[in-house]
Order: structure tokens, then sequence, then C-alpha cells
């Protein structure tokens, strides 16, 4: 390893040395039984308590019990338990991606991008110019020190708006060069 990155990792936390090297999974697993355990107890806690659902919140508050157990007192068995959780759990986040966030496009970004175009607007400035037009917009000039307190570009709208020929100088650059 270049000395470089052995001075970073000196300061820092390598996380791939973290999963590659971690011989003694037991620690971890019952780590994830425990954190797994809790946040199902919450979720019992609030079936329970919040949304008055008896059957459903004991259902869950046995389960954590048992996850609680089985990670602590056997770890190497819940090894399974673990790593169907988190299948299951990619599973389920693919699939509400697909489910919620393509009606979302559709449902918003298509229909505002159309009502645009019929618009015949165009926010992000996306058209092609003719040949004979830069596209450089012209900004005008700050006072010393305003890029120190605003570190991001402010737009310059009137500036967007003006067309500038290719080859041609904007007028404080002529004078400048004069």
């Amino acid at each position: 390893m270049p000395d470089n990155q052995t001075r970073v990792l000196q300061v820092t936390w390598n996380w791939r040395e973290a999963v590659a090297g971690n011989a003694d999974r037991t620690g971890g697993l019952r780590r994830a039984a425990v954190i797994q355990a809790v946040v199902m107890g919450i979720v019992a806690a609030i079936l329970l308590y919040w949304l008055h659902h008896v059957l459903a919140g004991r259902i869950v508050a046995g389960l954590a019990a048992a996850v609680l157990a089985l990670g602590l007192a056997l770890p190497q068995a819940y090894r399974p338990v673990h790593a169907f959780g988190q299948t299951l759990g990619r599973a389920v986040g693919t699939c509400l991606a697909y489910v919620l966030l393509v009606p979302f496009f559709f449902l918003f970004f298509l229909p505002v991008a159309l009502l645009l175009r019929l618009l015949g607007r165009d926010p992000l400035h996306r058209r092609f110019r003719d040949a004979r037009w830069t596209y450089w917009v012209c900004r005008q000039p700050r006072p010393r020190g305003y890029n120190i307190t605003k570190q991001f570009l402010h737009e310059d709208r009137a500036a967007r708006g003006q067309l500038r020929e290719v080859g041609s100088l904007p007028e404080r650059d002529r004078e400048a060069r004069s």
C-alpha cells in the first residue's frame, strides 16, 4: 500500500478491512440480533399501545424475543435468520422502489415536463443555439471577498438572457484588454 494511503488509514476507519478481516462474526451477529430485537420491540409497542392491535403486537413481541434469545445464545444458528432478513430487506426495497418511484415519476414529473413543453418554457436552458451564438454567460463583477461569503453560484438572470456572438468579448473584457 502506498505511504499516503497508510497515513490516511492510520487516522480513519478502513471499512474494507473491517468487512474482510472480521473472522469472529459472532460479535457482529449478536449486535445485529440485539438491534433487530430492539426495533421489533418498538414496532410491537407501537402496535400494542398506539394502534391497539393486540394480536399483531404480541406476535411481533414474541418474534423479537425469539430473535434476541437465538442471537445471544446461538449466534451461528442465528446466521440463516440474519441472511434471510437481509435478502428479504433487499427484495422489499427493490419492490418498493418500482412500486412507489415509477408511479411517482409518471404522475408528477411527466405531467410537469409536458406542461412546460406546451408552454414553451425551458428552465434548464437545454435548447441548442445557432452556431453563431456562444453559450458563455457573462457574469457581473463582484466585490472583493464576495465569493468567500457566498460559496455557491447565484445566478445572474439578466446575464442568462443575453446572447453573445462567438468570438466577441463583453464590454468589461474589451476595456481591460485596451
